[in-house]
């Protein structure tokens, strides 16, 4: 239980620290002509990123407050809160991939037209940490799933 607790908070914390890159990156990148905030898919993926982020700090730190404050959390609160865990973790991978792939599309179609410059590849790395932190919440999402079948 220790070790799946302790991997729960660590992809936790890389889910935080990729989702703040990736809506970091996008949202300063600029060139004298473009920013990122012009285009929807953009701010999309920004807005998803920063929800994935703050979401990945309230949940890290759910898991970790039982280990310093023991409470006496009841069976059927502990389960709501897995069911609760669950839900968010899918909903929230599915939307940032779905950002990611917004992002992504569009970054294309910006190399099609224009070519490969600066901005359209500050916008190709955030959408990897954004995919990368899509990988990271799907890995939470099968631990939300085994403690909630290990509770049931």
């Amino acid at each position: 239980m220790a070790g799946k607790r302790t991997l729960a908070v660590a992809l936790r914390l890389v889910t935080v620290v990729l989702s703040l890159l990736a809506f970091s990156i996008m949202a300063s990148t600029r060139t004298s002509a473009w920013n990122a905030g012009r285009y929807e898919p953009y701010r999309y993926a920004v807005g998803v990123n920063v929800v994935v982020c703050f979401y990945s700090i309230v949940q890290a730190f759910a898991v970790i407050r039982p280990l310093i404050w023991p409470s006496s959390m009841s069976r059927s609160a502990s389960t709501y809160f897995s069911y609760c865990s669950l839900f968010f973790d899918q909903v929230l991978a599915y939307l940032l991939v779905s950002a990611s792939s917004a992002a992504a599309s569009r970054n294309h179609q910006w190399v099609s037209r224009f070519g490969t410059d600066q901005f359209s590849s500050k916008i190709n790395i955030a959408v990897w940490f954004s995919f990368l932190g899509f990988l990271a919440l799907s890995a939470n999402a099968l631990i939300s799933m085994a403690n909630l079948f290990s509770r049931i």
